[in-house]
């Protein structure tokens, strides 16, 4: 079970790894990559699509402590 779970979670670094990071580099406290896997986990969504909309409601948030 580990063993799976290690994969899915590399399968899902690598995906969101694709993701172009927007912001000014020396602005970065976190890899986006950490942020997206954080917010997954933490709200339990399947899809990367679910994780676009919790993002886009959390926003302000998002925008001010990342």
């Amino acid at each position: 079970m580990r063993a799976e779970l290690r994969n899915t979670m590399e399968e899902l670094r690598e995906k969101m790894s694709e993701i172009e990071d927007p912001r000014h580099p020396g602005y970065v406290k976190y890899p986006l990559v950490d942020i997206l896997i954080m917010c997954e986990v933490l709200s339990r969504l399947d899809t990367l699509g679910d994780l676009v909309i919790y993002a886009k409601s959390k926003q302000e948030f998002l925008s001010k402590e990342l």
